[in-house]
């Protein structure tokens, strides 16, 4: 039973860490596309105001 109960416990720790991972990794990627589209309108708006 004890040890049936520490896989369950290795387990969650496992799904926790690839949670925690998958949300850096979904953050990372709209961060990345929100600079992009930052970028992209600061360069219009500049070719705009020349």
């Amino acid at each position: 039973l004890l040890k049936s109960i520490e896989n369950v416990n290795k387990a969650k720790s496992y799904l926790d860490y690839i949670k925690e991972n998958e949300f850096d990794r979904i953050v990372t990627h709209f961060k990345k596309k929100l600079n992009t589209v930052n970028d992209n309108f600061k360069n219009e708006y500049s070719k705009v105001n020349e």
